[in-house]
């Protein structure tokens, strides 16, 4: 967890990406904890983590998002109950309007050889992150070892879940 502070004192005034996963956990979260259990695509994570990513990203004066991954979220968001959809898309929309939206040319995430191994959205939250030079936070274990590899600062929610369960 120290690693977890430096990052977030090292890159708060760069700014965070927030890939998609988080991002909706967060979305969910701010409109009704409660429901996280019960929305498929965030049934696996709790009011503890969904607290978690709060913590974390109200320590940081820039989110920054692409849009694949506002796509991808709006997609996603669309399972979410008929009877809820209008209200969740309110705060959806709150949330949204508060990032920076960074356009990635997609000729740069076409010609990768990456690409079909780690997809459209994935490479563009890599070249913003480099070229933004700010701290990527996601659920991808496959996209954190390329960003890894890569030298890219990396918050990955699913090792962070680990170590606090691992602290109890």
């Amino acid at each position: 967890m120290d690693y977890v502070s430096y990052l977030i004192r090292r890159y708060c005034s760069r700014g965070i990406i927030i890939d998609t996963n988080v991002m909706l956990v967060y979305i969910v979260g701010i409109y009704d904890p409660n429901y996280l259990p019960n929305f498929k695509r965030t049934s696996g994570y709790d009011i503890e983590i969904f607290e978690y990513i709060h913590l974390v990203l109200s320590q940081f004066r820039k989110h920054i998002i692409t849009p694949h991954i506002l796509t991808e979220l709006s997609n996603l968001s669309m399972n979410i109950q008929d009877n809820r959809l209008a209200e969740y898309f309110s705060v959806f929309k709150r949330i949204l309007e508060a990032t920076e939206e960074e356009y990635i040319n997609r000729d740069n995430i076409l010609h990768s050889d990456l690409l079909p191994k780690l997809g459209v959205t994935d490479l563009a939250v890599i070249e913003a992150a480099e070229k933004y030079k700010c701290l990527v936070f996601t659920d991808d274990r496959f996209a954190t070892q390329h960003m890894r590899h890569k030298n890219i600062p990396v918050l990955n929610l699913k090792e962070i879940r680990t170590a606090l369960w691992m602290r109890k």
